[in-house]
């Protein structure tokens, strides 16, 4: 109970909770199984462990920076914002990437491979675009408060 308390004043702690997640899910490894990313006319190769590891580095860091800057945070509810768009948008990318990691196609799409899995990639490209938008909203809670901190000291 007091964990759901701590959470909903400080929303940032499930960043905590998701990184341990995603450092645990780093850990495995998952055979030859690998995203591509094209880039126009470059391919970038990268195992599933590394994209996990990655993504723990990063929701480790928002923690982080949220932990430093909790005095001079100028909304909770852009906290809440930016904590639920941010991790929805990396468990949602996980779970869709889920079928990819596991080489699982429904019987029904072997016919449309491609088809599958370009749905798929578009909306976990989606995603990270909502993923992206949402940053500044990280930025902003952080400036407001500082500008917010200027004014009450200088009055």
């Amino acid at each position: 109970m007091q964990l759901i308390n701590t959470i909903k004043e400080k929303p940032y702690h499930l960043f905590l909770i998701f990184a341990v997640f995603f450092s645990i899910l780093s850990l495995f490894h998952y055979g030859n199984s690998t995203i591509d990313i094209q880039m126009h006319d470059v391919y970038f190769v990268v195992g599933h462990d590394q994209v996990f590891f990655w993504i723990f580095i990063l929701l480790f860091l928002y923690w982080m920076i949220y932990l430093l800057c909790r005095k001079f945070l100028w909304s909770n509810k852009l906290s809440w914002i930016h904590t639920i768009l941010t991790i929805f948008c990396f468990a949602l990318i996980f779970i869709l990437g889920t079928p990819l990691l596991s080489g699982y196609v429904p019987n029904d799409m072997l016919k449309r491979y491609y088809s599958f899995y370009e749905v798929t990639n578009t909306a976990i490209t989606s995603l990270t675009i909502i993923m992206v938008l949402a940053q500044p909203l990280f930025l902003i809670n952080i400036l407001g408060g500082f500008i917010k901190n200027k004014l009450i000291v200088k009055s």
